[in-house]
């Protein structure tokens, strides 16, 4: 049972999420390394290229691009990721044996995503799997997955 006193106690959210990792990363966790395009084919294409090049992961990694030539959503389908948006994929070591709790990782990112725009008075909803709506217009996709290499 977690006292009142445990961060974790008071973390909602990916913030609990990320506790967790930072707990069970104990010193070995990192800062994020980012990295910025104005322009990129996919997010998720250069992320994958970057684990390739450089499969150890140090610590959590991030791609961010202003804008997507040939960016996909859910089941690989073509998606429109003009400039005016913000694309990002991200991919964070796990040190725990085991995808349950990782799995649920895009989950927590949509809930704390929606509890921080709620408390700023935006009334955002979230679309079953992985879209964030305000009123009838998409304000997020998030489109979670979950890797896992050696044992």
């Amino acid at each position: 049972m977690l006292s009142t006193a445990d961060p974790l106690r008071r973390s909602r959210g990916a913030a609990c999420l990320l506790h967790c990792y930072r707990r069970s990363a104990g010193s070995k966790a990192r800062p994020w390394t980012l990295r910025s395009l104005p322009v990129c084919a996919s997010t998720e294409n250069v992320l994958a290229g970057w684990i390739q090049r450089h499969p150890q992961l140090r610590g959590p990694r991030a791609v961010i691009a202003s804008r997507q030539s040939h960016a996909f959503g859910q089941w690989g389908r073509p998606w429109s990721a003009p400039a005016g948006g913000l694309w990002i994929s991200a991919v964070l070591p796990w040190m725990e044996s085991g995808r349950g709790r990782a799995g649920l990782l895009g989950l927590a990112v949509a809930v704390a995503i929606a509890e921080r725009l709620e408390a700023r008075g935006l009334p955002v909803r979230i679309k079953w799997p992985n879209d964030l709506l305000i009123g009838s217009r998409k304000l997020a996709g998030l489109l979670p997955g979950v890797g896992q290499r050696g044992s």
